[in-house]
């Protein structure tokens, strides 16, 4: 059937900290409920990780998706050098999400050059994510069916 397709394998997601950000009760929840409530297969990296280290765990693990959480003030730089690094890698399919505080203006640019496919406040909801992950996934699933 064209343009639908049913999941048989759950969706692999990546959730990850960069650099000396200590901040990640959010990000802590969002992988329990990714998992327990979305059904996805979620690998949390924990704190203090290079770049180099978590896109070597996206190749080895076949992700199909990865939130990064920021919370001090690095986004910019964080989210363009993991973009570029998976480009770089021959990755340049995987879907790529921020959590944390960010400018809105600073949203906008990141968005509208590629950088991430979206971004999410504190504020936002486990389900708005699950939601957005599926919709995003399962588009991406029927581009690639065409």
């Amino acid at each position: 059937m064209r343009g639908r397709w049913i999941s048989i394998v759950k969706i692999k997601v990546l959730l990850g900290k960069t650099g000396l950000d200590s901040q990640n009760k959010k990000i802590r929840s969002l992988a329990r409920g990714l998992k327990e409530v979305g059904g996805m297969d979620v690998i949390y990296t924990g704190l203090y990780r290079s770049m180099d280290e978590i896109v070597e765990e996206v190749i080895k693990k076949e992700i199909d998706v990865v939130g990064i959480s920021t919370y001090n003030g690095s986004h910019m730089t964080v989210f363009s050098e993991l973009k570029q690094a998976l480009e770089d890698r021959g990755y340049r399919h995987i879907i790529l999400f921020g959590e944390g505080l960010i400018p809105l203006q600073d949203q906008e640019i990141l968005k509208e050059v590629g950088v991430v496919a979206e971004i999410f406040s504190p504020a936002a909801s486990t389900e708005s994510i699950i939601e957005w992950i599926n919709r995003v996934v399962e588009s991406r699933v029927c581009e690639d069916e065409m």
